[in-house]
Order: structure tokens, then sequence, then C-alpha cells
């Protein structure tokens, strides 16, 4: 029997959500929003400073009413790669001391195992499967609620800051709705995204600089929300040249994206990979320490940030969220990267949180990218659009409920081509639903026998017993497979057509960026996957 742990809202603590309705073959996929084509997605710097909107007072009695909330989302980090979650190698007494301050979660999952969707279920409280925001190819729709905006209404002055790369924190995507201070700049010296530029190390601000002069200049009687997306531990992960490389690995990483065509080594053959497989036994020990490194510079880094955020004066009427945005695979399952597959290495990310009613400590209850969203406005006193699929975390940051969800959903990917086909990770502790391409198909092999090229698979595992899923038992448990699959395609098709979501076209250089930087789903992408 599966346990009675499956509804993708609240446990039993709380109100139960209504009954999904079953799943019903040949759903349609979500409608897109018409244009002449659609948008055009490119990049570039972006500098927007709008207005702030007519306000509207929040409850006053609220835990956190009038507090400061600062969300930073890290691109590609990994629970694992944090001194916080155990590891003795890393130097991150940054992300560790606020662990310290604050609650650790041990089993929050991202929306998706790449930026966009998983930044778009942040600021929206929604899974995918309601945005339609599954790949590359869609943004928000025009009329879903985004928490800037919710936050302006109520007189927070707000504003987004990352870097000019492919994360999806673009207006292009929906996402600069509701900030009235935008930074995207380019890349500095001595980070992954940068490290190629020709420029000083020391020419221009970092976005963490322009980020702290936006909170230094905000009067400290009106509350802010930052949201800082933080690229620094993103693939290459290198930030120079080796000095001495026996592998060869480090060079391959430096030299990532450096010809014209770009490597699209997320799918097909490239030079990194073949440097990874000659550098033999020491391969994934030169990774991991390449990708460590990152990690280390990053938290450094942010450093800079939490100190403009402190010198504000208000460290005790600030909220404080660091999440990832998903995790990466260090070659785990044959997998590089991220955006192809679901296993906990990409889906499962760090999440401190830090501020007024918040307990010390560690949870390991299942909290969702979804559930920012609720859980803010619930502490400060805003209002909360209907229909979100998070739960407010407030009672495991009281300790009123040992948890507050049962299931979650991890959703869409780099090469989710037709969002309306089943794809990603359902995860109900104990178990884990993977529905992804085979393993031979993330080495850019041929399918595995017996299956169609494109056609995905499940796995099935307990996450107590396994916790590095290398058991499956999808064959062993046929009628676990079913109930979370017939859960998951009921949810599904409970959302489709609640939005609308924008379509996007690409400009070619925006796709040789993608290429550039570990994406390629354009030339070398399979055939449309079957159910």
């Amino acid at each position: 029997m599966i346990p009675l742990l499956l509804s993708l809202g609240a446990c039993s603590e709380a109100p139960a959500p209504a009954p999904l309705p079953p799943p019903q073959p040949g759903r349609p996929g979500p409608a897109v929003a018409p244009g002449a084509g659609g948008n055009l997605l490119s990049f570039g710097e972006i500098d927007l400073d709008r207005a702030a909107p007519a306000t509207t007072p929040m409850v006053s009695n609220a835990t956190c009413a009038g507090c400061d909330v600062v969300l930073l989302t890290l691109c590609s980090v990994r629970r694992d790669a944090l001194g916080a979650y155990g590891n003795t190698d890393a130097h991150t007494p940054v992300l560790d001391g606020l662990a310290a301050r604050g609650l650790r979660f041990d089993a929050a999952y991202a929306a998706s195992n790449f930026t966009l969707p998983s930044l778009s279920s942040i600021f929206t409280g929604q899974f995918p499967s309601t945005t339609g925001v599954m790949n590359w190819d869609r943004g928000i729709g025009k009329t879903v609620p985004l928490l800037p905006e919710v936050l302006g209404f109520y007189g927070y002055a707000t504003g987004a800051f990352t870097v000019d790369a492919p994360s999806g924190f673009r207006p292009e995507f929906g996402l600069d709705r509701g900030f009235q201070r935008m930074r995207v700049s380019t890349p500095r010296r001595g980070t992954p995204d940068g490290r190629r530029t020709k420029a000083p190390a020391d020419t221009g601000a970092t976005s963490a600089e322009l980020a702290a002069e936006w909170v230094a200049g905000v009067p400290r009687d009106r509350p802010i929300f930052l949201s800082f997306h933080d690229r620094d531990a993103h693939y290459p992960y290198v930030v120079d040249p080796p000095a001495a490389d026996p592998t060869g690995l480090l060079t391959a990483l430096w030299e990532e994206g450096a010809d014209a065509g770009g490597h699209g080594h997320m799918i097909a053959v490239d030079p990194v990979a073949e440097a990874y497989k000659h550098a033999g036994a020491r391969a994934n020990a030169v990774w991991r320490a390449a990708y460590q490194g990152a990690v280390d510079r990053m938290d450094q880094r942010l450093g800079t940030l939490l100190a403009a955020i402190d010198a504000r004066g208000r460290r005790e009427r600030t909220l404080l969220i660091v999440v990832g945005d998903h995790g990466e695979s260090l070659w785990e399952h044959d997998e590089e990267l991220h955006g192809v597959a679901y296993y906990d290495g990409v889906a499962r990310v760090p999440m401190l949180v830090v501020g007024p009613g918040v307990r010390t400590g560690t949870t390991d209850a299942l909290a969702s990218h979804v559930d920012l969203f609720p859980t803010i406005a619930e502490l400060v006193g805003a209002a909360a659009p209907a229909g979100v699929d998070g739960v407010s975390l407030v009672p495991l940051f009281t300790g009123a409920l040992p948890s507050v969800r049962s299931t979650t959903l991890v959703e869409g990917g780099v090469m989710a081509d037709r969002p309306e086909l089943l794809r990603g990770a359902l995860i109900a502790p104990p178990w884990t639903l993977l529905v992804q391409p085979p393993a031979a198909a993330l080495k850019g092999g041929p399918p595995a026998p017996g299956l169609r090229p494109g056609q995905m698979v499940e796995s099935l595992y307990d996450l107590v017993v396994d916790p590095g899923q290398t058991d499956d038992l999808a064959t062993a448990r046929p009628e676990v497979v079913r109930q979370l699959r017939e859960r998951w395609e009921g949810f599904r098709l409970a959302r489709a057509g609640r939005a609308v979501p924008t379509e996007l076209r690409h400009d070619p250089a925006f796709v040789e960026l993608l290429r550039r930087t570990g994406y390629d789903f354009n030339a070398t992408s399979p055939p449309n996957p079957t159910p």
C-alpha cells in the first residue's frame, strides 16, 4: 500500500484539497498566448527603473509585517556542496552562518531541473503544469500574479539583480513584472560567465555590488523585496586558465564555448565529455573540485551583498531565504550537469530561511519552490493570489506542524518540447517516481533496447533505503508506479488551461549563448518523446 500522503497540497493536519479528477488520455497541452510568432527572446544588459504602484495596507499583526524580504536563488548549487549540509571540504562560511541562524530544509525540491521554470514557480507559487512554462520556448502569462507585484502593492520597494546569461531571469520571460528596479548586468571577470571577457577584472560593478548599491539607496522606513539570482557556481565552473592540468579536463572546461558553434554537450558528445572520459579514474575528483571551487567563490561574493543588507540596520526585521533553483549532476547516473534527468542531485536543493518567527534547527519536512510565495505573503501580512499550488511553510517555522505537504513535483526540462506529455519527477516520501529519458540518451548514445528514440522511461526509488537512487523498483512495484502516475496526471488535468503562457521565439544569438553555457535543444534535440 502507498502511504496516504499523496495530495499535492496540505497534509491531514491542514484542510484537504478537493479531490482531483481521474486522468484522461489525450489531454491537450496548455494554450499559448497568440501573437505574431511570439516575443523575440534575445540577450543583453537590462536596466529598468519604474515607479512604485499605488499601495494597500498589509495586515498589521502579521508575524513579520513590514519586514525586508531577501530572496537569494543560487543557480546549480547542490545541497552537499555546502558545509551546512555536511560537506567537510566546502568553504562556505557565509551560507553556513545563515544556516546556523535559521531553519535548514533537508527535503526541499526544485519545481524544475533548470532555471526558467523554477524561477517562474517561485514567483507564481505554481508548478510548471499550472504556469505552462516547461521549457525555453514559453514565458509566464500576463494574467498570472507575481510575488514582486503583490509585495509592490503593499508598499515594498522591489529590486531584481543578476547577470546577462541564459538564466531565464529576463523581461522576455515575464519575470520583470512587479520589479521597480531590475538590473541584468554584464558578467565580470572572475566568474564562469565572464571568464573570457577581455575587460579587466575590476571593470564595472558585479551584480552583487549593484544589488548592494540599490539596497543602500532605499530609505530604511520602506521595506524592500530583493531578488538576487547568482550564477557563480554555474558550468563551466572555472574562472582562469589552469596553471597545471595533467588530465586536460580543466583546460577543456576553460575552453568550453570558445568556438563559434558551441558544443551542445548536454545531448551530443563534445570535447568536455571526451576530456572527462580520457581523464580516467581521476576525472570525477577533478570535476568535483572545479565545481566546489565555484561554489566556494559564490559564497564569498554573497558576503558583499549580505553586508549591505545588515548595514540597513534591520537584521531583526529581515526575512532571508536562500534556495537553489536546481542542483547539478556531477556525472551520477551518467548525467552531465542538469536539464535532462530528475535525480535528487538536481531536483533536491538547499534551502535556508532566517527571520522573525523562524525557529533555528533543521527539518526533513517536504517543501517546494511553489511554497515560498504563500509563505512570504503570510509572514508579511500580504494576501497571496487564489489558486496557487503552494502551501505556507509557516507551521514548520514555528514547529506547529511536522509537515505541510506530502507530495511535490519537478517538471519541465531543456528538451521538453511537448509540454503536454508527462515528464519529470513526483516525490511522495518514501517514493520518488521519475519519468525521463533513459540513461543511454543522457550520454548521447542510442536508445536502450526496446525503446523508441525519445521515449521516456519510468523509474521508482525508495528514498529511505536507497537515497542514491540506484535500485529501480518500477518493475517490482507496478502498483506504486500506477497510483503515483494517476495522481500526477490527475493534477495536471485539473490545472490544464489555468494560465496561458507567452510564446517565445529565439534570437539566433541567444541560442548560441545557450549552447556556449551548456544548453543545446535545437538542432541536436531528439525526436518528440512518445508517452
